[in-house]
Parts: structure tokens; C-alpha cells; sequence
């Protein structure tokens, strides 16, 4: 595997060369769950991995793209045997379609390959990258956020970002994409909610057998308001690459940032949230956390 960093380019508001860093994820059926589109993002960082020191990357996604997960349920009956990712080819730009076990032959899981977040009520998944095996041919460009990329809930507004400010999901709204590359679309919200004060929220959810309900939320939650659609869970959210002026409310000066924002990951999208038009977001605290005791795990 190889990593790409993210380019310098200052003149968009989302770096091109970040689109290679998420990837579309294509879940085939289970036999009580129909194929799903998502999205992922690859996160690497330094670990240790078959007694050496070496970058191990993790896929991003949800707990509902892996297996038969609901916010009502709460747990996963059924584990996808794998997952189809597009990862990306050279630098031109090609992608290659590659299945991704997550089970044994006997459906076991498979070890060191996947992790959940053990909150049941938290949506985010992590798939360990480095034993897959790469088919001939070209290698592919492993594009990945360094941890340093995604951002924690209290630092945020560190940023100069807060309520109403525009953000961007990247990801594969009903699958709509590149023919070509399989690059993700970039599409904006706004933040509804303020980031690094914890929410609570009731969310209509229906469980695996169909039974409508309501599930109580709280903790480390954005909502987006953007009308963010099937195809882009699992993918992230991420700030604009931006400089940022702000009128401080307490002492009506104007407050500049001291450097350009990168497109700094705060979250993964999970859901919408009923007909409201609003998308559950989990933030990026989550993902550090579970890549964390990942991490660990494989130091073990």
C-alpha cells in the first residue's frame, strides 16, 4: 500500500486529492437485509502490525453498512460476508473494485478485521486494511486522513465554526458518482446544531422486523441541515478549507483566524432523521476513540 498526502492547493474549498481519500461501498445482500450504497474514509496512523512497526489504515464507515444494525436494535445479527470497495488506482485516477471479507468461509468474523464502537446507539465502524489481499495489477493509492486530520467535538469552534456555517459531505448521494474515477460527490449543509455542546435528540427508527419506534440520542452529535441521502452514510464531513473572520458576540471585534482551515473531519454521517431533511452526524470523537483501542487490539 501506498499514501498520497493531501495537497497544498489553497484555491478550492475542498482539496481534489481528499475525493481518493473516500470510497464507495457496495453491501450485498444478507438474508434479512436488503444490498445497500454507502460511503467509507480511509484513516491511517502509526501502529504496529505483524511485529512491526509500520502505518496501518482503517476503513471509516457505519455499523448498518457492515452488518443489520438499527438504532432500534442496537446490535448486529447479521455481518455482511464482505464489502465491495472501490479503492482508487494510480495516480490517474482509476478505480478497481475490491471485496473486503469481514467473515470466514463458516461466517465467523474474521479476526483483527473489524471493530464497532461499543456504544450500541453510535453508527461507526472500523475495517482493518492492512492484511488485504490486492488482486494483480496496478497497485492502488491508498489515500488517507492522518488521525491529526480529524478534528474533536470541543475543538470545532476552535476554528471559528458554529451554528448556520457551512459544511460539506463527501460521499455517494443514490450512488451518483464518476463513471470514470468513482470519486464522491461534495455536497454542502450547514450546521444545525452547536458543535462542542453535547445534544439529545429522539429519532424515529424502525428495527430489523419492521416495528416503528423512537430512540433517544445524546452525546457527541451534530446534526447537518442539507438533505444528506442514502449513499452518503459513512462518508465524512469536513470543514471547508477556508480563512475564517468572525464578529466575537461578546466584545463585537472582529476575530481572524490565524491560518487557512483544512478540510478538518468533524463527523460521519449516519442517517437522516425522519422527513425533516436534517442528517444525523456522529462526531469525529467517536472514530478516534474506536481506532484507539483498534490500535491496542493489534499491539496485543
Amino acid at each position: 500500500m501506498t499514501e498520497i498526502q493531501p495537497s497544498t492547493d489553497t484555491s478550492a474549498r475542498v482539496d481534489p486529492n481528499l475525493l481518493k481519500n473516500v470510497v464507495k461501498i457496495t453491501s450485498p445482500p444478507t438474508p434479512h437485509s436488503p444490498a445497500t450504497v454507502g460511503a467509507g474514509f480511509i484513516v491511517s496512523c502509526e501502529g504496529v502490525w505483524a511485529s512491526e512497526k509500520q502505518r496501518v489504515f482503517f476503513l471509516i464507515t457505519n455499523k448498518h453498512i457492515v452488518g443489520d444494525w438499527t438504532l432500534a436494535d442496537g446490535d448486529i445479527l447479521e455481518y455482511r460476508q464482505s464489502l465491495q470497495v472501490s479503492f482508487y488506482g494510480g495516480i490517474g485516477g482509476a478505480f478497481t473494485p475490491i471485496a473486503v471479507p469481514l467473515l470466514n468461509p463458516h461466517g465467523d468474523p474474521l479476526p483483527n478485521r473489524l471493530r464497532l464502537a461499543d456504544d450500541p446507539k453510535v453508527d461507526v465502524a472500523a475495517v482493518f486494511l492492512n492484511e488485504i489481499r490486492i488482486p494483480i495489477g496496478p497497485p492502488l493509492s491508498i489515500i488517507s486522513f492522518d488521525l491529526s486530520y480529524l478534528l474533536s467535538f470541543d475543538r470545532i469552534t476552535s476554528w471559528l465554526t458554529g451554528l448556520g456555517d457551512q459544511v460539506f459531505a463527501l460521499g455517494y448521494p443514490l450512488g451518483i458518482t464518476s463513471a470514470r474515477t468513482s470519486y464522491p460527490v461534495c455536497k454542502a449543509g450547514y450546521l444545525a446544531t452547536i458543535p462542542g455542546e453535547e445534544f439529545a435528540i429522539e429519532v424515529p427508527s424502525a428495527s430489523r422486523n419492521g416495528t416503528q419506534s423512537s430512540s433517544h440520542l445524546e452525546g457527541k452529535l451534530l446534526v447537518v441541515d442539507g438533505l444528506i441521502v442514502p449513499g452518503n452514510s459513512g462518508g465524512p464531513i469536513v470543514l471547508p478549507s477556508e480563512l475564517k473572520v468572525r464578529r466575537d458576540p461578546a466584545t463585537n471585534q472582529l476575530q481572524f483566524a490565524t491560518q487557512q482551515t483544512k478540510n478538518y473531519v468533524i463527523g460521519v454521517v449516519s442517517m437522516a432523521i425522519g422527513l425533516s431533511g436534517l442528517t444525523l452526524v456522529y462526531s469525529s470523537d467517536y472514530v478516534l476513540d474506536l481506532i484507539d483501542e483498534f490500535v491496542s487490539g493489534l499491539k496485543a
